[in-house]
């Protein structure tokens, strides 16, 4: 069954379906019993059969839309689970060098899309969030050790002593 026409390409923007080329409803029971109402109704010689269609067909839209937004929610959900994940096992430590691409991987994201999430869910990009994980960890240890700035750096996940210095002093502003 086709459905095509200027009523069709509503019915999809309605449901805010206009750039979902794939639906997985196959858990939907209610969907392919709708779907083969349809199929019923189209092949029977019956008075508004093509009305029928369409009141099915646009119940049909407004389940595949659910279905749409149910999954955008938990992929959503899933993404903030696995990036919280991330910021406990980088605040836990900080001495180790997590590249983006790292940090992707273990999120199970490309780098483009995860810093698209990391960004939208900390408010600043990861390379940052990092340095300032690391200098607040740096911090903590000036403040109550008596650790050489040498072995602080490093403790902190820094292994340049100079770009220890330049980072710190620019996020620090000391």
């Amino acid at each position: 069954i086709h459905f095509t026409g200027d009523v069709c390409k509503k019915m999809i923007e309605m449901f805010s379906l206009q750039n979902v080329y794939i639906v997985n409803a196959q858990h939907n029971s209610e969907i392919k019993y709708m779907i083969s109402k349809v199929c019923q109704y189209y092949n029977l010689e019956i008075p508004n059969r093509e009305l029928i269609c369409s009141g099915l067909m646009q119940s049909i839209l407004a389940l595949l839309s659910n279905e749409v937004h149910k999954e955008i929610h938990h992929t959503k959900e899933k993404n903030k689970d696995k990036i919280s994940e991330l910021i406990s096992r980088i605040k836990m430590t900080p001495n180790l060098n997590f590249t983006v691409s790292e940090c992707a991987e273990f999120c199970h994201m490309s780098k483009p899309h995860f810093a698209r999430v990391f960004k939208r869910t900390t408010g600043m990009p990861p390379v940052q969030f990092i340095l300032g994980i690391r200098i607040e960890r740096a911090k903590e240890l000036l403040d109550f050790t008596d650790m050489p700035v040498t072995e602080i750096a490093e403790a902190s996940g820094f292994y340049d002593q100079n770009y220890f210095a330049r980072t710190f002093k620019k996020i620090t502003g000391v």
